[in-house]
């Protein structure tokens, strides 16, 4: 941690917040640094990401903001939906591949509308856009989220599984955009 600009921190996707998790949380606020949230394990189907997104949120603050998300079926993530780009893709052998936007319903528009009012907050241009009704633009999401992060403002959450290499890539290229 004494080396690092950002702390990226992995959250078992069945066990949810451990205490190892608040330790690193609280590692990387004592040296002011940045926080990126991994929610690992979706390949498994005990696991809950929705459950332990809503954890992270009880547990460290409105900070904790959706990046990419599963889309769940029959207890199985389906495939992965990047919030900043609102793409969606699936994933064999490590591969991703485009697919049309899954209809998440209401849980969409909420994930959506969590992550405009985080991109708004980093600006007052983009505060003005926000609540004059216009919709943010992928680079001008992409750019208030790294804003926020770099502040310390915002802690992004990607989710995936590092055994089949689910929404690693969205990872890294998430730590390049953001971090």
């Amino acid at each position: 941690v004494r080396a690092a600009d950002t702390v990226m921190i992995a959250v078992s996707g069945k066990n949810g917040v451990s205490v190892g998790t608040e330790k690193a949380v609280k590692a990387a606020e004592s040296r002011g640094l940045s926080k990126v949230f991994f929610v690992n394990g979706l390949c498994d189907e005990s696991a809950r990401f929705y459950r332990v997104f809503e954890t992270l949120k009880a547990s460290f603050g409105p900070s904790v903001c959706p990046v990419v998300v599963p889309f769940i079926v029959d207890g199985q993530a389906n495939c992965y939906v990047n919030l900043l780009e609102y793409k969606a893709y699936t994933y064999q052998n490590g591969k991703a591949a485009p697919v049309p936007l899954p209809d998440m319903g209401h849980r969409l528009d909420g994930l959506r509308t969590a992550i405009n009012e985080a991109v708004a907050e980093t600006s007052e241009e983009l505060m003005e856009k926000y609540f004059s009704g216009e919709d943010f633009t992928p680079d001008e999401r992409i750019m208030g989220i790294a804003s926020g992060v770099r502040k310390g403002d915002i802690a992004p959450v990607f989710c995936g599984s590092a055994q089949d290499l689910s929404g690693v890539d969205q990872l890294l290229n998430g730590l390049i955009w953001l971090a």
